[in-house]
């Protein structure tokens, strides 16, 4: 278990560190990059915010399905 933690600790790092680099040595300017970098994350919020209403009516549906006594879903 100390192994994983180690692991999950070691990536995360690893993904700070090359973001910052990444953000060091982009050739962008700053305020394109933070542009582009804010644009990129709304994309990704309203994609998971879909994908979560879609999960959440699947599940009220086989809920739904459940209640009824029919689990054939």
């Amino acid at each position: 278990m100390r192994r994983l933690a180690y692991f999950i600790t070691g990536m995360g790092l690893g993904a700070l560190l090359g973001g910052v680099l990444a953000l060091l040595y982009a050739p962008e300017a700053g305020e394109t990059m933070r542009e582009q970098i804010r644009a990129q994350l709304q994309a990704l919020w309203e994609e998971a915010r879909r994908a979560g209403e879609a999960e959440r009516r699947r599940l009220e549906e086989e809920l739904i399905l459940l209640r009824r006594g029919d689990d054939t879903a």
